[in-house]
């Protein structure tokens, strides 16, 4: 049984990375590589063998035995070495009759046009799945015959030009009209798709979270058919330690510790290990206001004695959860940012528990992304998720006055209702609300949003 062989292109940022990309460099049997190649560029890669090889007939020898012994193998390659392997290895492989795939490595300017629909493939529902086909000179438009008599009409298609970038689409079979030069095509990426149904599908949603937390909401924003922009607004800084250490240094005093958020889990256990403390002494009960920040905690293989159910707020919930505990007397650590809400502090105070708060980080504005305006202006982002008051605040801080403008025309999702506030306060117009705060309320309400099905809160009397 003949194996697949993928091209991939190895990319600084994580972020011009696709999700299928990433999945195929975790899952290969087989690694491709120049010998120039720096190996720190890649991911961990599992189970896969090297192969480090000096010429390109070296390499497509490689890649075409290793997929005639059914493996799976990826060639990867940098950027400035994409369009060689290109116009050489992957064109003879797929005249070969080879199984091919190519990858392409985005901007995020160029997001729109390089999208495909998910496409179930072995690896499950949702994976994205490219079919390269070059053109071998009976030009493009016989190609696409070719094309619709082997895949059928609703196969969608992307021209890419030479340096694997696309250049047209993507666009149904059955609804062609390409009408550029055609010495421009190199070939086509076939995804054996029918036309997405979500709202999702196409929508261009700009995500304001730091890099580590956008992943599992970039993740679901593509399995529905978006195109999930980064952009992070704000950075993680250290606070004044000498409170943080005294609090530490007493962790045997507390009953509780309660944790607000993932940036607060991850700065109190590196400050922990900092201090030379052992987190085998960490014998406090622990709460989480939410799903992601519990996840966090399980990661580190802590257990999470309480934490709100999915849909409820999140520290209303949690106060709620305390409520029957009955915490009188007992001492509660609340590991939070410099941004906390004295809601849940004070109505841990008003159980009876004496309370006391590890301000464990600071957020501060990062410089906004040099696109992220222009792409504004343009009208080409749909939607905004916004995922607290401060990346609301920090991004209306760094945009001109008709950005601003142009922004309050974009479909504005916030997390929660603290978030929701401070659109409103903003003068945002908030088009929905998350059910629950996390990944999926989100992504559902951008899908409400964009379906049609949402009013804009702040017109419709739930402010």
């Amino acid at each position: 049984m003949s194996g697949r062989v993928a091209l991939v292109t190895l990319v600084a940022d994580p972020r011009h990375q696709t999700r299928r990309a990433l999945h195929l460099l975790e899952t290969a049997d087989v690694l491709v590589v120049d010998k120039e190649a720096p190996l720190h560029a890649l991911p961990p890669l599992p189970g896969a063998e090297t192969v480090a090889v000096q010429s390109s007939e070296e390499a497509t020898r490689t890649l075409y035995e290793e997929a005639e012994r059914g493996r799976q193998v990826v060639r990867a390659v940098l950027p400035d070495r994409a369009a060689s392997v290109m116009r050489t290895e992957i064109r003879v492989l797929a005249e070969r009759g080879t199984p091919v795939e190519v990858v392409p490595w985005v901007r995020p300017e160029d997001a729109a046009r390089a999208r495909f629909l998910a496409v179930p493939g072995e690896d499950g529902a949702g994976s994205r799945r490219e079919t390269f086909v070059p053109v071998t000179g009976e030009g493009v438009g016989p190609l696409i015959e070719r094309l619709r008599a082997a895949w059928g009409d609703d196969v969608h298609v992307v021209l890419i030009d030479r340096r694997g970038l696309p250049l047209y689409g993507p666009v149904r079979l059955g609804a062609w009209a390409y009408e550029g030069p055609e010495d421009a095509v190199f070939g086509a990426l076939v995804g054996a798709s029918r036309l997405s149904t979500s709202p999702l599908d196409g929508r261009r949603v700009l995500l304001l979270r730091t890099q580590a937390q956008a992943g599992p909401l970039r993740f679901l924003l593509e399995d529905a058919g978006a195109v999930a922009l980064e952009a992070p607004i704000l950075e993680i800084a250290a606070p004044d330690w000498s409170r943080v250490n005294t609090l530490l240094h007493s962790l045997h005093r507390y009953r509780w510790v309660v944790f607000t958020s993932q940036n607060g889990v991850e700065a109190f256990f590196d400050r922990l290990r900092y201090l030379g403390r052992d987190i085998r002494s960490f014998d406090a009960r622990i709460a989480a206001v939410g799903a992601e920040t519990r996840r966090r905690l399980q990661d580190l293989g802590l257990l999470v004695d309480l934490v709100p159910e999915p849909g409820r707020s999140r520290q209303e919930g949690l106060l709620e959860l305390f409520r029957a505990v009955q915490p009188v007397g007992q001492a509660i650590l609340i590991a939070t940012g410099e941004r906390r809400a004295p809601a849940l502090a004070g109505g841990l105070r008003a159980l009876g528990a004496v309370v006391d708060e590890a301000v464990v980080y600071r957020t501060r504005p990062a410089r906004l992304a040099d696109w992220v305006e222009p792409e504004i202006l343009s009208g080409s982002i749909d939607a905004v998720a916004f995922t607290s008051g401060s990346t609301a605040r920090f991004l209306v801080r760094q945009l001109s006055e008709e950005g601003r403008r142009r922004l309050r025309e974009c479909c504005l999702v916030a997390i929660g209702p603290v978030t929701r506030q401070v659109l409103e306060e903003l003068h945002l117009p908030v088009a929905a609300e998350a059910r629950s705060p996390g990944p999926a309320g989100i992504v559902d309400a951008l899908a409400r949003c964009l379906g049609g099905s949402a009013a804009p809160l702040s017109e419709s009397g739930n402010s």
